[in-house]
């Protein structure tokens, strides 16, 4: 006889059913990882960032038609030089390995038993949550599994809570050729016959282990922390992550609803820092050296990082545009050195009325200059009484220098003395298109002064005593105020026979110093009450994005029109690489050479073809102004950067 099925029933399987699903999920990192992470870095959702990615301004612009001909020569040098000879060595497809993430990404480093001694090294791990792709995930572990041992190495199985995992061990000799030329450095060669320092058994090698929980993908260099995370998906309940107080504490603030966020337990690697540090002090106690005393505990210490409890980062989407805020969590109470300094004053931080609306860069730091100058010098002290005392040298000699052009000079009273909490810097735009115009923009830095005319002066005989040939300061009227003009050296001497020398500017006004290195900016200036143009305050939507970024305990502020930054780089990139089309630019070349690593066998000219972009006007929609902001509270230091979506974009999406 059937059965008919009543409606309560069937909610009563739905509900069952959902809720096998909801456990089969893999949960966040945070409810997986052991208690003892060190570091960790995630992304929850692979599949809905790679859409959020490909919506943003930069993804936009790159796959713009004005960026054809440089998009389609890089792409075909990437294609032809590193993936296709990797795919080829592999014996796979790149795309279909990256389209296995779909939920969580998740890059982690656990004590696992290390706090700074020897014997125990930290656990590394990666997890990949494939989410509905589990079948190709274990498609692609068997698929691997077979060419590794046929190309005649082993794999041993490692149980793990009765699931098998393959542990591999790997050498440089396994590290495909495509990527090897990346690496930096040379390779490990010894001659024949050299039989001295030969390398232990492990050298070069390391333990790589593989597996599968259902849709997570998991690899290790340790089977501890694998077993806690297989533990948790299995139904343990042992300490995780989401446990510990200082984890917890940004949560709440940093990490919910994050495309990203990363975070570091700064405590336990400062106490293991200390512990290394203080090993090798005992070690080499006999050491003569007058600099013996600095020592890295020292420094942590005197920095403030002593009292650092964690630090963290989160990134988070929205309509109106990106928002990256950067944390460090030490608690107001046990700020001392740098940390102490960075927390700065509550204050107005906002522009000014008289920086006008064409600066491409602002910055202000409210930081009490007495406060910060007694914690420097007491911070150097604990470092090391040596450095303090040469720095006292330095200064008793700048003072005396001084005496000789001004019998009542006195550095410290005049200049030290005179600062008060008010740090202003702005920038226009470079006033040619050669890379030294753009390397040296015209720049204005107000610095806040009891007295600013005494302190300008006194300035002006500091670094005419300590310029170059001990040259006399020029000196001006212009509008009622005294300009000095100084000459001193300029950056890094590479060639001592050659002297890069520049000049300075220095004037006053109001409770300004003021210091340029730009004539004309200076005077504008100082003329700026005679024809007040508009303020850069009252550009269009500048003010609600930097609500966003500041708010009480606000120190810092900082502003960059990214259409007139970009735009001057774009030009210098474009004329640089057509008068030398392997000239290195600096700050514009590719992102692997910061990392020591070489572009294989290929030119800047075979990658990068900077002659190929199109006129900066053709893509200046994608760009848009950026703010930044820095704060204090009572649990610690906040620093955001906020990206407002340009406003072509926006009129586009309507």
């Amino acid at each position: 006889m059937n059965r008919i099925v009543s409606p309560r029933q069937l909610i009563i399987v739905a509900a069952l059913c959902v809720a096998a699903c909801v456990q089969a999920a893999v949960p966040p990192a945070e409810k997986i990882l052991p208690d003892d992470t060190l570091v960790m870095l995630t992304v929850p959702n692979m599949a809905k960032t790679r859409e959020i990615t490909k919506k943003s301004p930069m993804t936009q612009m790159w796959n713009d038609t004005a960026m054809k001909p440089f998009r389609e020569k890089f792409m075909a040098k990437l294609r032809e030089e590193l993936v296709g000879p990797l795919e080829r060595e592999l014996g796979i497809k790149l795309d279909d390995y990256v389209n296995l993430a779909q939920g969580q990404l998740t890059l982690a480093l656990t004590a696992n038993g290390w706090d700074g001694g020897k014997g125990q090294k930290p656990g590394v791990l990666l997890l990949l949550d494939a989410r509905d792709k589990q079948g190709d995930l274990e498609k692609a572990l068997k698929d691997f599994r077979k060419k590794w041992t046929d190309s005649g190495k082993t794999v041993r199985i490692e149980k793990v809570r009765e699931l098998e995992f393959m542990a591999l061990t790997l050498t440089t000799n396994d590290i495909p050729n495509a990527l090897r030329r990346l690496l930096p450095g040379p390779s490990n060669v010894r001659e024949l016959g050299d039989e001295e320092e030969k390398p232990s058994e492990d050298d070069g090698k390391m333990q790589i282990i593989i597996g599968q929980v259902e849709s997570l993908f998991i690899v290790g260099n340790e089977v501890k922390p694998i077993d806690r995370i297989v533990g948790q998906l299995t139904g343990g309940s042992a300490p995780v992550l989401a446990d510990v107080a200082q984890f917890q504490s940004c949560q709440p603030v940093f990490f919910r609803e994050a495309q990203s966020f990363g975070w570091v337990n700064a405590k336990v690697l400062v106490e293991a820092l200390t512990k290394i540090s203080e090993k090798k002090e005992k070690a080499s106690e006999a050491a003569p050296d007058p600099f013996a005393s600095i020592r890295p505990e020292r420094i942590l210490s005197a920095a403030g990082l002593s009292g650092l409890r964690n630090a963290a980062f989160a990134y988070h989407d929205s309509p109106e545009g990106p928002m990256i805020q950067f944390s460090l969590g030490v608690p107001e109470s046990e700020r001392k050195g740098l940390l102490k300094i960075l927390a700065g004053e509550a204050k107005e931080t906002t522009p000014p009325p008289f920086v006008p609306a064409d600066a491409v860069k602002f910055g202000r730091w409210r930081v009490d200059a007495q406060k910060s100058w007694s914690t420097l010098t007491t911070s150097l002290n604990d470092i090391s009484p040596t450095i303090m005392g040469m720095m006292d040298y330095f200064l008793n000699t700048a003072n005396e220098a001084g005496k000789v052009k001004d019998e009542k000079f006195d550095l410290r009273r005049q200049i030290i003395g005179n600062l008060t909490d008010d740090f202003i810097s702005y920038q226009k735009k470079p006033r040619g298109t050669e890379p030294a115009d753009v390397a040296q923009p015209p720049t204005l830095t107000l610095i806040g002064a009891k007295n600013a005319e005494e302190m300008a002066s006194a300035l002006k005989l500091t670094f005419g005593a300590l310029s170059r040939g001990g040259k006399t300061p020029e000196e001006r009227e212009f509008l009622g105020r005294k300009i000095y003009t100084v000459t001193t050296l300029a950056g890094p001497q590479l060639d001592p026979t050659v002297p890069k020398l520049r000049k300075l500017l220095l004037s006053y006004s109001g409770g300004y110093v003021l210091v340029s290195t730009d004539e004309a900016m200076l005077e504008e200036y100082l003329r700026a009450g005679e024809s007040q143009g508009k303020p850069l305050r009252e550009t269009t939507g500048l003010l609600d994005a930097a609500a966003k970024v500041t708010g009480p305990g606000t120190s810092l502020f900082g502003y960059e029109n990214q259409v007139e930054t970009q735009r001057a780089a774009f030009e210098m990139m474009k004329k640089a690489f057509a008068a030398d089309t392997n000239a290195p630019v600096s700050g514009m070349t590719p992102v692997s050479e910061s990392f020591g690593m070489a572009l294989p066998e290929a030119s800047l000219k075979d990658w990068f073809d900077y002659s190929l972009l199109p006129p900066f006007d053709e893509i200046a929609k994608y760009y848009n102004f950026t703010v930044y902001g820095g704060s204090a509270n009572v649990d610690g230091l906040t620093l955001k950067l906020f990206l407002p979506v340009p406003p072509g974009l926006k009129k586009e999406t309507k």
